[in-house]
């Protein structure tokens, strides 16, 4: 069965991630490759909500890396009518 938590961003992405994992039982059972879909290819608008923060990413994927050191995790996305997949991993990669 699939779940959902809703959070209130506290102290920082992690600690955030770490309670809603935790009111969802964490990961469950995982299994290489693990694929992650950011959403990073909109334009942004203006509430600045519809591009997943990079901060978010790495948190997860560290996350995920304690859970399981050997995991392969790879990071997917598609281009879209507003931008190119590679262009907006540019853009919205700190530099």
């Amino acid at each position: 069965m699939d779940s959902v938590a809703l959070v209130k961003y506290k102290e920082n992405i992690r600690s955030t991630l770490e309670e809603g994992l935790g009111h969802i039982g964490g990961f469950g059972d995982l299994k290489s490759p693990v694929l992650i879909k950011p959403n990073i290819c909109t334009i942004k608008d203006g509430t600045g909500h519809s591009v997943t923060d990079i901060e978010v990413v790495k948190a997860i994927i560290d996350l995920l890396l304690e859970t399981n050191s050997k995991l392969s995790i790879k990071i997917i996305e598609s281009d879209s009518q507003s931008k190119n997949a590679e262009d907006a991993f540019v853009k919205f990669s700190p530099p």
